[in-house]
């Protein structure tokens, strides 16, 4: 998973994915530290993060008519 959010930081270069990543670290973290429910939260906060940036991509797609 961190992988994928490294390449469309890379590729779209927008903080939301840098955000996501730190997020899915300290996620795992948590896993291991056996804290789930804020490992939960750090989850669904990435997940918020890289909707931003989901809407911002489909707009973009929009505007160039790429959809």
């Amino acid at each position: 998973m961190l992988g994928e959010i490294n390449i469309a930081h890379n590729v779209i270069g927008r903080q939301d994915f840098l955000q996501a990543g730190e997020k899915v670290t300290v996620a795992i973290e948590k896993v291991q530290q056996g804290l789930f429910e804020e490992a939960i939260r750090q989850v669904s906060e990435a997940i918020s993060a890289v909707a931003s940036s989901g809407q911002w991509s489909m707009q973009v797609l929009k505007d160039n008519s790429f959809l």
